[in-house]
Parts: C-alpha cells; sequence; structure tokens
C-alpha cells in the first residue's frame, strides 16, 4: 500500500532528511511530498495519509497547522518533527501519533515509523456486537459502561446494548489500550482528551469519573500510554 506523506517543515535540509529516512524505510512504501512555508490550500488540497509537521514554522506554530489539517481531516495521522521537547505533551492534545525529536531524528523517526507499522496493523482490529452480528473497529469505541445486566459500548457515532460483563471485556482488550477507571466503565486511551485528577474526558466531551482507588493507576498507565508516543 502506498503511503501519502506530506512534510511540512521551513528548513528545506531538515524536510529531506526526514524524506530520505521515509523513502529508505522498506516496511512501509511512502510516496513524499514537501512544503517549506505555510500554504493552507496546498496542505488540504490533497488526502494526505500522513502528516509530518514541524512546530517552528515562519509565522505560524505547527499545533495550528495541525488544527487545521484536523478540522477537515478528524482521524488525520499527525506526526510531530520538532527540536521543542518542551511542547511534546501540547502535541498530544491534537491527536498527535509520534513525536520525533530533530536532535536524534535517525533513532527517533525509525522508532516512530516501528510503531506506526504496528498502527496501522491494528486500524482494522475489532469487536463483535454478537446480538446484531456487527464488527465495530476498536479505534472508534470510546468506552464500555457497565449497568445492571447490560453492557452499553459507546462509539464515536453510535451506543450498543449487550449482554457482557465489564470483567470479560477487559480481559479480551487489556493489550488495546482499554482501562478500567472505575466500577463501571472502561475507557479506550485512544479516544482520550485528557486526565484530570479525578476524571477523564474523552473526545466527545463526555467526562468519565476516576474512582479513588484506580486513580494512580490509571494516571500510571496513561503516562506510559504517552510516553510510547514519544521518541
Amino acid at each position: 500500500m502506498k503511503i501519502n506523506a506530506l512534510i511540512v517543515d521551513d528548513n528545506f535540509t531538515d524536510a529531506q532528511n526526514i524524506e530520505t529516512i521515509l523513502v529508505n524505510y522498506k516496511k512501509l512504501d511512502f510516496s513524499t511530498t514537501i512544503i517549506t512555508k505555510y500554504n493552507e490550500e496546498l496542505i488540504l488540497k490533497n488526502d494526505y495519509d500522513i502528516y509530518f509537521l514541524d512546530i517552528d514554522i515562519d509565522d505560524i506554530s505547527g499545533l495550528d497547522i495541525a488544527n487545521v489539517i484536523q478540522n477537515k481531516k478528524e482521524d488525520a495521522i499527525i506526526i510531530f518533527v520538532s527540536i521543542r521537547e518542551d511542547l511534546v505533551f501540547e502535541t498530544f492534545k491534537l491527536n498527535t501519533l509520534f513525536f520525533v525529536r530533530k536532535q536524534n531524528i535517525n533513532e527517533d523517526l525509525i522508532n516512530a515509523l516501528n510503531k506506526l507499522q504496528n498502527y496501522f496493523n491494528d486500524l482494522n482490529k475489532t469487536f463483535i456486537i454478537e446480538e446484531i452480528g456487527k464488527q465495530i473497529l476498536l479505534k472508534d469505541i470510546l468506552y464500555f459502561e457497565s449497568s445492571l445486566n447490560y453492557l452499553y459500548v459507546k462509539t464515536k457515532t453510535e451506543e450498543y446494548k449487550i449482554r457482557k460483563t465489564l470483567k470479560s471485556i477487559e480481559g479480551e482488550l487489556k493489550f488495546n489500550n482499554f482501562v478500567k477507571v472505575n466500577m463501571s466503565y472502561l475507557i479506550n486511551f485512544d479516544n482520550v482528551d485528557y486526565l484530570n485528577g479525578d476524571s477523564v474526558m474523552l473526545k466527545n466531551g463526555d467526562i468519565i469519573p476516576i474512582s479513588v482507588r484506580n486513580r494512580q493507576k490509571v494516571k500510571k498507565l496513561y503516562f506510559e500510554y504517552l510516553n510510547r508516543r514519544c521518541y
């Protein structure tokens, strides 16, 4: 599968370096385009599969460019390549897939590409709603909610009611970034907007409370999840 990649960096040498690493990475097949000045029309003109963005670009921030891209394409895959390590966690508020340090680009970018390959493999993982014989992509599930004898599956666009226990689902999905935050909710870290001390906000705006006994564990697991997307 050909992957169309857009590289946005006002330093052409840095952009070429990224391009060289992508083209020489044999596990994925990249077609690359380089833009060295911010041009919204050019950035949005083509439906790129992945975007590699610097943060400091002329008089605009790469964070703002990411917002422009995601306003058009909510599920856009964005990797920041920057010297601005101080902004790494700010980038993850924008649904960034990975952060690569320019000062360690050869190692970091290869690590990110290895993770990207796994990410593509995981995109088609599904959860089956046996009651109606429907498969749902795991990436689209926000959370599972247990209520009485039923389990509610909340996705980005739908809600399903099934007869399963939260415990059985937790065991089934424990290696797929799903974490139990209280007795009734199993959330998908991939769809978390931000984590507060006693609650988590999901990308649809739902706020899920974290039980006192789970707060330290959830915080630890979430930062481990974020760290897997760095460097």
